[in-house]
């Protein structure tokens, strides 16, 4: 089972793969023109960590999806 913790640490270990992905000009064209499109939509680490703390705060019997932030 994944933890809310681990949930973050994912999400903000993806977008910064997809930074250097995007910034990697050893790479082809169209990885990086793609991994640019993907990051110009996924949320920032900070917008990561808000939507953990809005979801800790939240009366949820199943408990947070994310957490605020990356340790247990």
């Amino acid at each position: 089972m994944t933890l809310p913790h681990e949930r973050t640490r994912s999400l903000v270990q993806a977008g910064e793969l997809l930074a250097e992905i995007s910034k990697d000009h050893s790479l082809p064209d169209e990885i990086r023109a793609q991994a640019k499109v993907v990051l110009r939509h996924y949320p920032s680490s900070k917008e990561i960590f808000l939507i953990g703390k809005r979801d800790e705060m939240a009366d949820d019997p199943f408990g947070p999806w994310l957490s605020s932030d990356t340790k247990s």
